[in-house]
């Protein structure tokens, strides 16, 4: 799923980097903070999500809202319903 599907920047406003990749039904979100200050970046209004991955390996599976607080340098995956 990261590799095909299609490419949707969502957000690009250093140091947050946000894109979707979707395909066969699926949606994915990957969320960057490349700063080092934590950062709260937008994710998807209205649509539940969940943490697939994290950076520092301790989110798995935890709920998103239509935002998400990043830690410095984290990096998450989201999957969507």
């Amino acid at each position: 799923m990261l590799l095909g599907g299609a490419h949707i920047q969502v957000v690009r406003e250093r140091p947050l980097l946000a894109y979707r990749r979707e395909g066969d039904g699926r949606a994915l979100m990957i969320l960057l903070n490349l700063g080092h200050e934590p950062r709260r970046c937008e994710v998807e209004r209205g649509r539940a999500g969940r943490i697939l991955l994290s950076t520092f390996m301790d989110r798995a599976d935890e709920q998103t809202g239509d935002a998400l607080d990043l830690r410095a340098d984290e990096g998450v995956v989201v999957a969507f319903d």
